[in-house]
């Protein structure tokens, strides 16, 4: 992972390009604050695609959740009050 600071001259775009294309992640920070990630849009649609595939709608068929779910526990009832 490459990190460049946004005070000091930026580095022309065509080699921060050739970079990412060869995987580099390249972090731009601000006063050594992170603000910024540049990756490789085919690493981000994959990360996507997981994310998408791992919940689904009609995932949770057959979930039960008991009645009293939400109510406060016998033991911090004396907390509750």
């Amino acid at each position: 992972m490459k990190t460049y600071a946004l005070e000091a001259p930026p580095p022309p775009l065509a080699a921060l390009v050739e970079d990412v294309k060869r995987g580099e992640v390249i972090v731009l920070t601000d006063h050594n604050c992170p603000v910024a990630k540049i990756s490789s849009l085919v690493e981000a649609e994959n990360a996507l695609d997981v994310a998408s595939s791992t919940s689904k709608a009609g995932c949770l068929k057959g979930f039960w959740m008991a009645p009293d779910f939400d109510e406060p526990l016998a033991d911090f009832r004396e907390f509750m009050e």
